[in-house]
């Protein structure tokens, strides 16, 4: 009894094996299976070959390309917003980068393509470097890069403060111009300004010059000089030192960014045309209406 009993045991147990093992069998033949209808994935995008210098030079951060892979885009960035593009290829085009705050990061991005990047260089301010921007501010709110001014994010505002020229090029009405033309020239103040607590904006528009083709080319080097010496701070207050020049010697006002109502102030109107001043779209004045020293009230801004 004990005998037969025994082998029907093992013959169970051989049956229940065999089943695991047909199981496991099966369910590899199956995924393997499914596996081969997969669709195939795409390969890992190559990392585009490049070499950048960021060094510090006379005052001013150095970025200088030595190597870029042919025909890829290279991104030079500040704080996290593109300022200047390069083709791989041209290396003999350095740039160099003044009016940057101590904690400003610096980074070479490269696009290897399908909203692939890769970045290659960063670099961290550690200084305040040169700046031939007038006043005393102690952080700026545009870099130069180059030739050019290019609006650093505020971190605390988000506005558009824009002049429409009137004259004989009139474009009132259809093309009005940001504080980011370069032909605008705008310092921002972490101090009191003409009785406004920081942060402050000193801003300079040119009522025209010359013709709309000219708003949307870049200012020259010895223009760009003239309108850094355009004002000078006297204490608190605002003191013109325009030398009666284009583009220097026209609209001079103070603005006071805040969320529930924005405020400035018209300092000084030497141009010849009734410019409109716009906030966000809106007008904030005609410079036919505003008299010298008057402060106003604005609409209020997005704060973030």
């Amino acid at each position: 009894m004990n005998a037969g009993s025994d082998a029907r045991g093992m013959t169970s147990l051989v049956s229940v094996m065999l089943m695991v093992a047909v199981t496991i069998v099966v369910a590899v033949v199956l995924v393997v299976g499914a596996m081969s209808f997969l669709p195939e994935t795409d390969e890992p995008a190559t990392r585009p070959d490049a070499d950048f210098s960021i060094e510090r030079d006379d005052g001013a951060i150095v970025v200088d390309p030595q190597y870029m892979t042919e025909d890829t885009p290279f991104t030079l960035l500040i704080n996290g917003q593109e300022v200047y593009e390069w083709k791989g290829g041209n290396t003999e085009r350095e740039r160099r980068l003044r009016c940057l705050n101590p904690d400003d990061t610096v980074y070479v991005r490269a696009d290897a393509g399908g909203d692939r990047t890769y970045l290659i260089e960063d670099h961290e301010v550690a200084t305040q470097t040169a700046c031939q921007l007038s006043g005393t501010g102690s952080r700026f709110a545009y870099a130069q890069v180059g030739s050019r001014q290019v609006p650093l994010e505020d971190a605390n505002y988000e506005f558009t403060l824009a002049i429409d020229p009137d004259g004989p090029t009139s474009v009132n009405g259809d093309v009005d111009f940001p504080t980011t033309n370069p032909w605008v020239y705008v310092e921002r103040f972490d101090r009191t300004v003409e009785g406004f607590a920081p942060p402050v904006y000193v801003v300079v528009f040119p009522d025209n010059v010359g013709s709309v083709s000219d708003w949307r080319t870049d200012p020259s080097e010895a223009e760009r000089e003239e309108m850094a010496e355009s004002f000078e701070l006297d204490g608190s207050d605002v003191r013109v030192t325009a030398g009666g020049v284009e583009p220097t010697d026209d609209v001079y006002m103070v603005f006071k960014p805040d969320c529930s109502e924005s405020r400035f102030k018209f300092l000084r109107m030497q141009g010849g045309y009734n410019n409109q001043i716009l906030l966000d779209g809106t007008e904030l004045f005609r410079t036919d209406d505003a008299s010298s020293g008057q402060v106003y009230t604005g609409p209020g801004i997005d704060c973030t």
